[in-house]
């Protein structure tokens, strides 16, 4: 029996890291912190999604946007230049 090829790898040298959660719990102090620590660079992906107008709508609840992840993953590979 022939065995299938696995799809092409990405290769990346460095990883990305997702700090997810409930907003105002600090995500992004932690995010800043993590990225010194390992010399790797912080995206707030909400502030870029803002920006670029990525949001699918405010839910006022969580008084917070909800972005829409696939325009965001699309926008996001193409700032960084590959697969995000």
């Amino acid at each position: 029996m022939a065995k299938s090829t696995p799809p092409a790898a990405v290769s990346r040298a460095r990883p990305n890291i997702l700090i997810t959660g409930t907003p105002g719990t600090g995500k992004s102090s932690l995010a800043e912190r993590v990225a010194a620590a390992c010399s790797l660079s912080s995206v707030d992906v909400s502030a870029v999604a803002k920006a670029a107008g990525l949001c699918a709508e405010y839910d006022e609840e969580l008084d917070t946007f909800v972005i829409d992840e696939d325009k965001v993953l699309d926008h996001m590979e193409e700032q960084l230049g590959g697969a995000a």
